[in-house]
């Protein structure tokens, strides 16, 4: 019975002892003379199944970090297979982040009125597509099935996935940074070019942590809509709790420990820095009764020097006036270290979720 060409071998197999999809002879005929061989085999040995603990040392035929390499180049050959996890989303970021730019295309000038539109437009930059990480849940619910089942048989470490999780992560995290804020940001919304590197690290380091919260809810909810739900949820706790919405002094506790474990407020934090700390704004000029900007006008800057040009770090203080979490201080190191560590603890308590739910492998071993 030779399979045909292009033709499923366990659905062509399953066909041939099916009446209904085949002639009754042959079927009857075939599981005779199945029949008729099992007979004249030996009888198979006696085997029993017997639990054993899954150890990374002494129990798999390959080392760790062949498997790392093996699930490695299995990701990646994933990922070009169905393109819409990796690159899919990337197009989706440029997209939506065009969108934004266009809304806010005033903002590339560096004038008084535009200060709070450059700011909301940043913030849109990382908001917008650290929600649509929520896709990323049901992508990781479906992976986090297969690897459990391959842990449990034996087949890898569950810290052989682990690495080669992180290690594809880290340079897609620079693409959804590259995707997101090259057009819609520095073409289209004129955001400083020099600080241009600083920017794609912020960037990738908060959407790392988001992306190991899908990582993680894809992994605790055996429902991938429970999980996406969840992501939701904290992406809007991040977004609520930021600081430019809620002042964090005013915000109630317990809910105010949200604004110091999420990282939301630091990516906001740091890419507001980033982009207003070397840049100059327009002045603010002075009416014929001596009012700064007029009299119902804000000045974003030093009114102490209304005549000339208002520099970024003024800029930013005035900005700190009105929202409390940004000032002209240097954060960007410690709003980074801070995400990466976020990050960090989100992909420990993964870890400990994959090892408690792996439990012990399965070994086949001979009956004693």
């Amino acid at each position: 019975h030779p399979v045909p060409e292009l033709s499923t071998p366990a659905e062509f197999f399953l066909d041939l002892v099916n009446a209904d999809f085949t002639d009754k002879k042959s079927v009857d005929a075939l599981l005779d003379a199945w029949s008729e061989v099992e007979r004249k085999k030996e009888a198979p040995p006696d085997v029993t199944f017997k639990a054993a603990a899954a150890t990374p040392h002494g129990v798999y035929k390959t080392s760790i970090w062949n498997q790392v390499l093996t699930m490695m180049r299995r990701g990646a050959l994933n990922g070009a297979r169905d393109p819409f996890f990796f690159l899919g989303r990337c197009i989706i970021f440029l997209l939506a982040n065009i969108f934004f730019a266009i809304i806010y295309i005033e903002s590339r000038d560096r004038n008084q009125d535009q200060v709070i539109n450059k700011f909301w437009i940043l913030i849109w930059f990382v908001g917008v597509p650290a929600n649509m990480g929520v896709v990323a849940v049901y992508a990781y619910n479906l992976e986090n099935k297969a690897v459990s089942r391959e842990i449990r048989n034996g087949m890898m470490a569950p810290v052989a996935y682990i690495l080669s999780n992180t290690a594809l992560q880290i340079p897609l995290m620079f693409a959804f940074a590259i995707f997101a804020l090259g057009i819609p940001g520095y073409a289209i919304g004129n955001l400083w070019g020099e600080n241009f590197g600083q920017a794609m690290l912020i960037y990738a380091s908060v959407m790392w942590v988001y992306e190991n919260f899908a990582l993680l809810f894809g992994l605790q909810f055996e429902n991938p809509l429970l999980g996406m739900m969840n992501y939701v949820s904290v992406w809007f706790s991040g977004f609520l709790f930021s600081g430019f919405l809620i002042p964090i002094n005013d915000i109630v506790w317990p809910f105010r420990i949200l604004a110091w474990i999420l990282p939301f407020r630091y990516g906001v934090r740091a890419s507001v820095y980033n982009e207003f700390i070397d840049t100059t704004w327009q002045e603010c000029e002075v009416d014929e009764e001596g009012s700064v900007c007029g009299v119902e006008e804000v000045c974003y800057g030093d009114r102490n020097n209304p005549t000339k040009r208002q520099d970024g770090a003024d800029v930013l203080d005035a900005l700190g006036d009105v929202f409390d979490v940004i000032s002209s201080d240097n954060t960007l190191v410690e709003d980074i270290l801070v995400c990466l560590a976020l990050g960090i603890a989100v992909k420990l308590l993964y870890s400990y979720s994959l090892y408690s739910g792996v439990g012990k492998t399965t070994n086949i071993v001979p009956k004693a």
